[in-house]
């Protein structure tokens, strides 16, 4: 069975692998690899994954709204240069940062630092401050702004730079939607590929997507969401000559 993973975060966003020292070594075993930082553009020609056997396609994740759901969409395959999907990238990095300097000029926090990527998880508080816990408290601002851009703009661009738009772990942004409203959601965002297996979801959950999936004839995506420098396995089995996987066979 190949092994397959499309959504990995690294040093380039909130993730820890460091793509120059640790590409080659993080991704041995893999057949076909994703980097979906979080609004910034994944070209493997900038890498050398030459010690690698895994190949390596153009990705993105893109904080969005729809319908009053913050949602992520994932990008593939795209033409990296491309400007439309560079401006959407760099309004959204914008909202980001103007969501956590938001929120902490509104709790009066003014003796913090930014060790990294301007993300929440390097954001260094005062001692004081529950840094979990505050963020927690301010996850429904830190979104309002943050994901203020509209899915379909996403989307647009997406495919506008050549690629493949994904809804990304659907049933982790939409957690506590019943079956009717995420088969309503997905249909009227008329996106053709969604993330489908991934750590995200339960066991139960995938079952439901995949009833969603042949009831729109979609395509579905795997990826762990990996943050940290190994890899999380995805918990589920696949095989790739299912129809809605028969995408990415043009990749292997």
């Amino acid at each position: 069975m190949e092994k397959i993973d499309l959504h990995i975060h690294t040093s380039c966003s909130d993730g820890t692998i460091n793509l120059i020292n640790e590409g080659n070594s993080c991704f041995a075993g893999y057949d076909l690899i994703a980097i979906t930082d979080h609004e910034n553009l994944f070209n493997p020609r900038e890498f050398d994954f030459t010690n690698c056997k895994a190949k390596f396609i153009p990705g993105v994740e893109i904080c969005c709204n729809y319908w009053g759901a913050y949602i992520e969409i994932l990008g593939y395959d795209f033409e990296p240069e491309n400007e439309n999907l560079s401006d959407i990238i760099s309004y959204v990095r914008n909202q980001r940062i103007l969501a956590m300097d938001t929120i902490l000029k509104n709790n009066n926090v003014t003796d913090y630092h930014i060790a990294g990527n301007p993300f929440r998880i390097n954001v260094q508080l005062p001692y004081h401050i529950d840094k979990r816990k505050f963020w927690k408290q301010n996850e429904v601002e830190y979104k309002k702004i943050y994901h203020s851009v509209g899915a379909e703009e996403v989307i647009d661009a997406i495919l506008s730079a050549g690629g493949i738009p994904v809804l990304a772990h659907p049933m982790e942004s939409l957690r506590g939607y019943d079956e009717e409203s995420v088969k309503k959601l997905i249909g009227s965002l008329g996106i053709r590929h969604i993330e489908f297996l991934t750590p995200k979801h339960t066991a139960e959950e995938v079952e439901m997507l995949e009833r969603i999936i042949i009831y729109y004839d979609l395509s579905a995506s795997i990826g762990s969401d990996t943050h940290k420098s190994v890899l999380s396995s995805i918990p589920f089995e696949y095989d790739l000559k299912k129809r809605y996987f028969m995408w990415i066979q043009r990749f292997l």
